[in-house]
């Protein structure tokens, strides 16, 4: 799969087989950062636990956790809500944009289908942007 993306980067311009690693490596960066904010939350939530069952009691304590994951998942659901309506509009003006841009490809395809040398000419297009856009060494 690997390979498969490697070659389709080098096909679709320079600059993407590096945009491509540099996403998977944020990726990774976003994974460790997001594995020591969990830790750090939770030694963080022990810590407020204790403080509190010292002060307040165990079952006070249980009490007021509870009901500040309640709030937290409240809040993260909200935003979530927020983020899929964003996304639905985003989507629908691409599909909106994707409708126009369909039928003038499928045009070309049948103005160029027609003819075939113009499908030649389309062939040896192709092959000679793959042929250029590739590193040498």
């Amino acid at each position: 799969m690997g390979a498969l993306v490697s070659i389709l980067a080098d096909l679709a311009g320079p600059g993407m087989k590096r945009e491509l690693r540099g996403g998977v490596e944020d990726g990774l960066l976003i994974v460790a950062s997001s594995i020591a904010f969990l830790i750090g939350t939770g030694f963080g939530l022990l810590a407020l636990y204790i403080w509190l069952e010292h002060t307040l009691g165990a079952l006070e304590a249980s009490i007021i956790l509870a009901a500040l994951a309640f709030f937290l998942c409240a809040i993260v659901l909200l935003l979530l809500a927020r983020r899929r309506r964003l996304r639905a509009r985003q989507r629908a003006a691409a599909r909106a944009t994707a409708g126009v841009d369909f039928a003038t490809t499928r045009a070309i395809l049948q103005i160029i289908s027609a003819s075939p040398l113009l499908m030649m000419a389309l062939g040896a297009g192709i092959t000679a942007a793959g042929y250029v856009s590739r590193k040498r060494r």
